[in-house]
């Protein structure tokens, strides 16, 4: 799936070097080693790929330093050493490499497996008004809210817990989806409460005793949220939220990533297949995403609701699964039985000569941190102007490489470090990894600059794609939100409108009504800004909420003497009218403006239907560009 420049280009937290990560990071006791780590190990998912898949989430550097006798030799499991211009590894050449591992032989089953494969971790905590942010969301599901039984516990004290949040970076060579691209970098997300206030404030205005250790314990382990990343900026991620055993039981998520495009959806039972309702259960009258398999084999399912004919079904024998390494004792059996439990199909089921299962790969789970000290020194040796600068840049490299990731990865990667590396092996490798922070890709974005990376964690539910409901507006920024700016003209001979909307929160009933009702009010004009002007009043349903494509009806439209201002001999105040709702999917992050309209505008096209002595008449075909605040 393209993300055009927004290319899912990343940093691997590696260029976000500013200064609120830091202050967040100080308020935050759960993202500093070990506790970081240990959330990390204990919620780092199980990720299971479609048949078929070639790209597998590793370091987008790693070549930079591996410094054995044959450069460029522990790469995943596409051979690399034979794809070098320059002494460096190019994008093209690597991706060429993986290109060769399709089989000539069409007769068998081809699986591919990644000789290595990491995984990228970050711990941030909610902090200010993000913790109520967060409850906007989950109260935006008001049914799911008070139906699970989440709404007792937020009672409780859990709406002041501090959450911590553990983000995991995928990062893939390439996205093969629907359209494709370079640099494709997904996460999986996971929201856990940390701490609770024994006389919590939620507490005190319910005229609750304070709780015990115990009971304060119980509350903070009683929810947990796990994300898989859906996409881009206008498709929805998939949501799980679990409560009480669940939540506190759950550990290593298994993960279906989508064939080709990577996105990320929980397998909550873990059979493999994606069930809307069990595997994400929040906010579904929205589109679920899912695991679109299909786009990748056919181009089919971007558009619309997801289906259960889009998920390829998955096994030992047909696909590749990766799970976390660690030092922990029980991590290798405990791992080891999850993944067994995953696998559903038989081999020995599937038609032909015997197909061996494949064993699961253990991949690297790694800190960002170590990636941003590096970067801060490939850019520092940039600003170097004496042989001390120097001393110290290299001295700091070695550090990291040695202290830092040589032993994260050498039990996988058989990483070698720089044991007794010249100063120019270590110049060297500072050079490949600034090649690979500075190439671009073909839209001109870096490859290291990924936005979401320095914004708030909460951006990752998204929360803006569905309907606003009246509990789950919490702060200035939701009640923002509802307004939108409107230009409107009509064909032929009719008015030109500028008109300022309103989105109508959905309120709670017995039976839940899809759609969302906005009130618009505005001046009409001739021409626009000249001549004698009206006003003018409309109520719109829109099918959807923020949708690629939609439906709209206007079943009241209001203009003053309207007939005065289109030359008609008969009045015409009253009309309705219908037509299709269209929202721009691509984003471009680089360019401001065009990013601003491709998130944020609607167009509105349908005809209009004049009341004229209480008979409706054919009016005139009408345009309008709406655009959204927030």
């Amino acid at each position: 799936m393209k993300r055009t420049v927004s290319g899912w280009v990343w940093c691997l937290g590696t260029l976000c070097l500013c200064g609120a990560s830091g202050a967040q990071a100080q308020a935050c006791p759960d993202a500093e080693e070990p506790q970081a780590r240990r959330l990390a190990e204990r919620y780092a998912p199980i990720l299971s790929f479609g048949p078929g898949e070639r790209y597998f989430p590793t370091i987008p550097f790693f070549t930079a330093y591996d410094n054995r006798d044959a450069p460029f030799d522990f790469g995943d499991s596409a051979r690399v050493a034979r794809h070098v211009v320059a002494g460096r590894l190019r994008w093209d050449s690597l991706d060429a490499a993986y290109h060769r591992r399709l089989t000539a032989d069409f007769r068998r089953i081809q699986v591919y497996a990644p000789a290595y494969a990491a995984v990228f971790y970050r711990v941030r905590c909610l902090v200010g008004k993000q913790n109520k942010q967060f409850w906007g969301f989950i109260r935006n599901d008001n049914q799911a809210f008070h139906r699970s039984g989440l709404d007792t516990l937020y009672a409780q004290g859990l709406r002041d817990a501090q959450f911590a949040v553990i983000e995991y970076f995928l990062y893939y060579l390439r996205d093969a989806g629907l359209e494709g691209h370079q640099h494709d970098i997904e996460r999986v997300v996971v929201f856990t409460p940390q701490r609770v206030a024994r006389d919590a404030p939620v507490r005190v205005q319910q005229n609750l005793p304070a709780m015990n250790e115990a009971e304060a314990q119980s509350l903070v382990q009683s929810l947990l949220v796990v994300v898989g990343t859906g996409h881009s900026s206008t498709t929805p991620n998939n949501v799980l939220v679990l409560l009480n055993e669940q939540a506190s039981r759950l550990e290593n998520p298994t993960i279906l990533v989508e064939l080709g495009g990577h996105s990320s959806a929980p397998d909550l039972n873990r059979d493999n297949a994606f069930q809307v309702g069990l595997d994400v259960n929040w906010n579904l009258r929205g589109s679920v995403w899912g695991t679109r398999d299909a786009q990748s084999v056919a181009g089919l399912g971007f558009i619309g609701h997801y289906e259960d004919w889009m998920t390829l079904p998955r096994s030992a024998c047909i696909s590749a699964t990766l799970a976390p390494g660690s030092t922990a004792d029980r991590s290798r059996e405990f791992i080891q039985a999850k993944v067994d439990s995953a696998q559903q199909m038989p081999c020995g089921a599937l038609q032909g000569p015997a197909v061996p299962e494949v064993p699961a790969v253990r991949y690297a789970l790694l800190p960002v941190g170590p990636f941003e000290r590096l970067a801060r020194q490939v850019s520092a040796i940039a600003r170097a102007r004496s042989s001390a600068d120097t001393t110290a840049v290299l001295d700091t490299v070695r550090s990291v490489v040695n202290g830092e990731l040589r032993p994260a990865l050498d039990p996988l990667w058989g990483f070698p470090g720089f044991p007794d590396a010249s100063d120019a092996k270590v110049l060297t490798a500072l050079g490949g990894m600034g090649y690979w922070r500075t190439v671009e890709h073909a839209g001109g974005t870096r490859i290291w600059d990924h936005p979401d990376y320095r914004k708030s964690p909460i951006r990752v539910l998204k929360r803006r794609l569905f309907r606003p409901t009246v509990r789950g507006i919490q702060n200035v920024g939701d009640v923002a939100s509802l307004f939108y700016g409107a230009m409107g003209i009509a064909t032929g001979d009719g008015s030109q409108q500028l008109a300022l909307g309103m989105i109508v929160p959905a309120v709670d009933l017995p039976i839940p009504i899809g759609g969302i009702l906005e009130l618009e009010g505005g001046v009409v004009w001739r021409h626009l800004f000249s001549g004698e002007s009206r006003g003018s009043f409309a109520v719109l349903y829109e099918q959807n909420y923020k949708s690629l494509i939609t439906w709209y009806a206007k079943p009241f439209d209001y203009v003053a003497r309207r007939w005065e201002l289109e030359g008609s001999v008969e009045p015409t105040e009253f009309s309705f009218g219908f037509g299709a709702s269209i929202m721009p999917f691509f984003t471009f992050p680089d360019k401001p403006v065009l990013g601003l309209l491709s998130q944020r505008a609607r167009i509105r096209a349908g005809v209009r239907f004049d009341i004229v002595h209480a008979t409706p008449r054919l009016g005139r075909f009408e345009v309008q560009f709406v655009m959204y605040p927030r």
